[in-house]
Parts: C-alpha cells; structure tokens; sequence
C-alpha cells in the first residue's frame, strides 16, 4: 500500500526541480538585444529553406526573421551543407 503514494511523490520532486529551464548562462538573448543582430544557421532543406543568390527563403527562413524582428535584431544568416 505505501509504494502507491512513493512513485508519485518521486516525480514530483524531480519536476519541481526542473521549474527554472531554461537557462541561457552564456547571457545569449541579452548579447542579442544589445547588439542587434541574431545569428543564424541554416541547412538548405527545400521547401523550408531554399539557398538562393541572395538571402535565403523558405518558411523556416521567415519564421527567424519574424522572430529576430520581435528582438529588435537584423537575421545573420550562416549557410552549412
């Protein structure tokens, strides 16, 4: 009977000491915002990203745009292969 109540209390002192994730210990989203740039990786993978002359394109491409122009922050893209 005393085993029923000891798995739950288990997992639920291992969640509680999970309620800070996540972390940025390299202070990345401040480094961001006071620089005004976001640096990007990419790995061309048609439709969603499309290597192009120019800026890359792609749904996925737009998605970071959208979200380095909520941080106030210019996209710095860095193809891979």
């Amino acid at each position: 009977m005393r085993c029923g109540y000891l798995a739950p209390t288990f997992a639920i002192t291992l969640l509680t000491g999970c309620a800070d994730l996540p972390k940025d210990p390299e202070h990345t989203l401040e480094r961001v915002k006071a620089e005004h740039h976001l640096r990007i990786g990419l790995a061309e993978n048609p439709p969603w990203v499309v290597r192009t002359a120019g800026e890359p394109r792609g749904p996925e491409v737009e998605l970071m745009r959208e979200f380095a122009r909520e941080l106030g922050a210019r996209p710095q893209w860095f193809l891979g292969y």
